[in-house]
């Protein structure tokens, strides 16, 4: 009987109705506290857990990771220089393209992509806003961890480091590497 079961797993993913994360993802648990908070209305606790993400303020939810992302690691910090934490996300989502496809795309929700998402966080409304929201990230990301001065630098699974920073709109590597 599991031999049938394993024919049809591997029939529906060659048809592309089935989509597997890749065994190489790693799947971080994170607890950010506001024992050193950015500003005094900076979130509570966030958590990373189980591939999803909340935050907390006053005991309320103020944000929780769609659905739809399947999250590895998440940072809080202010990566842009403008006195308002950032949440940053590495997550996979099915799709190459957030919202609206390019019209030469026909299908591309059937597969996982890699995803880097910022939200900005807005005290005095307590809630997180999309500030940019990565297209496919090009590149097999294993691990993201935080630097000195807002550099982000993201580990692929062939064991090379690369290094991006906020600027004007968008991530940017400050390697000079092309990705």
């Amino acid at each position: 009987m599991s031999g049938i079961l394993i024919r049809i797993a591997l029939a529906a993913a060659m048809c592309g109705s089935v989509s597997f994360l890749p065994a190489w993802a790693q799947w971080s648990e994170v607890t950010v506290t506001n024992e050193a908070p950015l500003t005094d209305e900076d979130p509570d606790l966030i958590e990373l857990k189980e591939r999803r993400v909340t935050a907390y303020k006053d005991g309320d939810i103020v944000y929780e990771s769609p659905d739809d992302c399947l999250v590895q690691e998440m940072l809080y910090s202010d990566i842009d220089d403008d006195g308002r934490g950032e949440l940053v996300i590495l997550n996979f989502r099915k799709g190459r393209h957030n919202g609206p496809k390019p019209f030469f795309v026909e299908d591309d929700h059937s597969k996982w992509f890699q995803h880097i998402y910022i939200y900005d966080y807005y005290a005095d409304e307590k809630v997180f806003k999309p500030s940019w929201m990565a297209s496919d990230i090009g590149m097999d990301a294993v691990d993201m961890t935080l630097l000195d001065d807002g550099v982000i630098r993201i580990l692929n699974r062939q064991g090379h480091y690369s290094n991006w920073k906020w600027k004007s709109f968008g991530l940017k590597n400050i390697d000079g590497d092309e990705y």
